[in-house]
């Protein structure tokens, strides 16, 4: 055999493994949020709607988890339960839905806007629904979002969040930060989250990307140039060398690992 048939050939049984590998998947369809607010509805609750569920699309087409998407099945919850005659979301009238997209698991879900604490927030609800009598009553998570904090990035965390949740995937990694101060606190997302003991600090972080501080008393702020990217299931490293603060000096954020300085006198 040459080796252009040898590399064909191993090139052929990996995709057959690969289908063989989603085959045995059962399919999974999600369906687009519904808006449903009590008044009318207004462009930023459905851009919010929209960047949720191509979350959880994401999840379901990478295959990574149980489940596959099922063919032809980005529909929308509002237009399928009106095709269907369904008032709401019974279990009986999700399942038909199900049936006709060929679907084992259904993934469906709303947003509405609500008051709490004077600011109007998101509050999402997700449900996963198994087909068959086997997979028991609907699952559901669900979270409030400030609606002033919806940003894309943070919406379609927490839809990789929710999903895997749902699915009964793992949904937190794990970030190691060292440094070379005991005791200094360890920042995420502007938020104290962790204290160095023993040169470093072990963090378990949802799936998402971060921007990662440290600081100490006595010690220049140090700030990660870049967001770390914490994935589920992973563990990631990260060290940094703090530098000791001078005397009369202003101290600025750190960018990378060295902290910008001027003199007192402004020189």
């Amino acid at each position: 055999m040459t080796p252009r048939c040898r590399l064909s050939l191993a090139l052929l049984l990996v995709l057959m493994s690969g289908s063989v590998a989603l085959a045995g998947k059962q399919k999974i369809a999600v369906l687009g949020l519904e808006v449903k607010h009590t008044g009318s509805i207004d462009q930023q609750s459905t851009v919010v709607a929209h960047d949720l569920t191509e979350g959880l699309r994401t999840q379901a087409k990478s295959g990574t988890g149980p489940f596959i998407e099922a063919a032809n099945s980005e529909q929308e919850l509002i237009d399928q339960k009106v095709m269907h005659s369904c008032d709401d979301e019974r279990p009986a009238c999700m399942i038909e839905i199900a049936n006709d997209l060929k679907a084992d698991y259904l993934m469906y879900g709303s947003i509405t806007i609500e008051s709490d604490k004077g600011q109007n927030v998101y509050h999402v609800t997700v449900t996963l629904l198994a087909v068959n009598k086997k997979g028991g009553a609907p699952q559901s998570v669900s979270e409030y979002f400030p609606v002033k904090e919806a940003r894309e990035d943070k919406l379609k965390g927490w839809a990789r969040k929710a999903y895997k949740k749902l699915t009964g995937q793992e949904s937190s990694g794990t970030l190691v930060v060292k440094a070379n101060v005991d005791g200094a606190t360890v920042l995420v997302d502007r938020e104290p989250r962790g204290t160095i003991k023993n040169g470093s600090a072990t963090l378990q972080l949802d799936e998402n990307r971060y921007n990662v501080a440290i600081e100490a008393e006595g010690y220049k702020r140090y700030e990660f140039s870049d967001p770390i990217t914490v994935r589920a299931g992973d563990t990631t490293s990260k060290e940094a060398e703090l530098e000791k603060r001078g005397p009369d000096v202003d101290i600025h954020e750190v960018t990378g690992s060295v902290t910008h300085e001027k003199s007192g006198n402004g020189l």
